[in-house]
């Protein structure tokens, strides 16, 4: 396990779209009204009440990550996942299991929630009323694969995970939902966003039954031989950021 910097960016995040600005207005408006009204200590009280309503209108749609959200407590370990399951919760659409040999907060006998590319693209109004712009994201070809979570610490919450690719030069590529990262001859971490490609060429050796493919950054390029199943999943990876193979 692997702690992740505080300020590592979040995608977005359903318990966080919650419609809290009602709640602020009413906060906002209240107290001055009552202070017009009320003695001193009723008034004192009031606003402690009133406090207590705003911050658990605020913080209890969003309890099973407050924690970790306020003190921003993110990490990162490798596992599996072993089975995927339409989710109980409105706002998700996938919850997985996980094996792992790293020691992390979370209990491996639960499912954990997790945030996938078409659901982070549903933040769009318009992909809302139009579902059919939204792209599907599918874990079959996932499952029990090397993967790298991105989750926070305590909760069973899992908003990035990497798919692990040996390149060409030998070392390991991950394949995030937004970009991929690697460490170069220099031990130095790079990160190329997806963005930034410019051109995709693949060839698939139908002898040696491999894909060959290459990606081409503004900065750089990277060369990569991959089975069938894993060029499945980067491809549905790279799909989602509207980058396709020719």
């Amino acid at each position: 396990m692997k702690k992740l910097s505080k300020l590592t960016r979040l995608p977005f995040i359903p318990e966080m779209n919650q419609d809290s600005v009602l709640c602020t207005i009413i906060f906002l408006i209240s107290f001055p009204l009552a202070s017009l009204f009320l003695s001193l200590e009723k008034k004192n009280l009031f606003f402690l009440m009133l406090l207590a309503y705003y911050l658990i209108s605020i913080y209890a749609p969003r309890l099973m990550i407050a924690k970790d959200l306020i003190f921003r407590n993110f990490i990162e370990f490798r596992g599996e996942i072993t089975e995927f399951f339409p989710s109980e919760h409105s706002n998700y659409s996938t919850e997985i299991k996980i094996n792992t040999q790293e020691k992390i907060n979370q209990d491996l006998s639960q499912h954990f929630l997790m945030i996938t590319p078409n659901e982070i693209r549903r933040t769009y109004f318009y992909q809302r009323l139009f579902s059919s712009q939204i792209h599907k994201f599918l874990l079959d070809d996932f499952v029990n694969q090397p993967i790298i979570f991105r989750s926070f610490q305590h909760s069973a919450f899992i908003f990035d995970l990497g798919l692990t690719v040996k390149a060409q030069s030998g070392h390991e590529i991950h394949f995030f939902y937004k970009q991929l990262e690697y460490r170069d001859q220099y031990n130095l971490n790079k990160i190329l966003k997806y963005k930034d490609i410019h051109k995709v060429q693949h060839h698939f050796d139908f002898i040696k039954k491999v894909h060959h493919f290459k990606l081409k950054f503004r900065k750089g390029e990277v060369l990569i031989d991959c089975d069938k199943n894993k060029f499945i999943a980067i491809n549905q990876i790279l799909a989602t950021s509207d980058i396709h193979f020719i």
